[in-house]
């Protein structure tokens, strides 16, 4: 979605300036597709939870996970099997915009798993 114009994950301050809207948790400016179906909320909730578990492992480090990580970390949750890399970067383009979806002031404390805000659905 923002490769076309920057060609990469834009920094949160450019983000801000195409609309002047401050980024918050959940900003569906990091997604590149929006989900339609109920099906498909369900698969953002689980790449949304298993970022969260992947940011919240101090052993891993928060600057230092990758996309295969999140990728794993769904295949661990009990919802099923892990889901594929092409279903991952259908929703971001970089674990840099799943990281900023779910936690994008990262000088701010981070948030539990349990204290978290659900991904509402239309």
């Amino acid at each position: 979605m923002w490769e076309n114009e920057f060609g990469r994950t834009p920094t949160l301050e450019e983000l801000e300036a195409i609309d002047g809207a401050p980024i918050k948790p959940h900003d569906k400016r990091f997604l590149t597709t929006i989900p339609t179906q109920p099906r498909s909320w369900n698969t953002l909730q689980r790449i949304v939870e298993a970022t969260e578990v992947v940011l919240a492992d101090r052993q891993l480090g928060r600057e230092k996970f990758t996309t295969t990580d999140i990728i794993e970390q769904t295949g661990r949750d009990g919802k099923g099997e892990q889901i594929p890399v092409g279903l991952f970067y259908r929703y971001f383009s970089d674990r840099i915009a799943a990281m900023n979806y779910v936690w994008p002031r990262r000088k701010d404390r981070f948030f539990k798993p349990n204290n978290r805000p659900r991904v509402s659905q239309p």
